[in-house]
């Protein structure tokens, strides 16, 4: 099961993390607050990719890092594993989907890059405690009570 806080990673968007991002001089990671890292080039290739496969190892060749030292200072410095805030990306950006467009969810689940609708349910259901089908029908009922 993956560590993560899926309710502050859906209050951000991708947009709104890459926003939050320092950049060197030189356009190399920078120590943020606590001394922690900020990795600019991952999270911009993350949102530039997501639909595509998207590797700790392609992450790690970005920041001129291994594998295992970009994996440490990642999870050190956003709180989760580089492939749970993929994941987590990719769930955000699903129920916006799924909040936003009528969208079958088959193709909500390519477009942010899950292999299969299964494969995004599954992941939902473990992660949000629902299903995506359940998601868009609780909000479309909020919705309508709302009104």
């Amino acid at each position: 099961m993956l560590d993560v806080n899926l309710e502050s990673l859906n209050a951000l968007n991708s947009d709104s993390l890459l926003k939050s991002i320092e950049i060197g001089k030189h356009g190399h990671r920078s120590a943020g607050p606590k001394g922690q890292y900020r990795f600019a080039r991952a999270l911009q290739y993350i949102a530039d990719n997501l639909e595509a496969g998207v590797s700790t190892k392609d992450l790690a060749s970005l920041e001129n890092l291994s594998v295992y030292h970009f994996s440490r200072l990642f999870k050190r410095s956003m709180g989760v594993t580089p492939y749970a805030y993929v994941i987590n990306v990719r769930i955000a950006r699903a129920r916006k989907l799924l909040l936003e467009t009528v969208l079958p969810i088959s193709d909500i689940a390519y477009a942010v890059g899950f292999s299969s609708q299964s494969h995004m349910t599954t992941t939902m259901k473990n992660l949000a405690g629902h299903t995506p089908g359940q998601f868009r029908r609780n909000s479309a009922l909020q919705s309508v009570r709302d009104m």
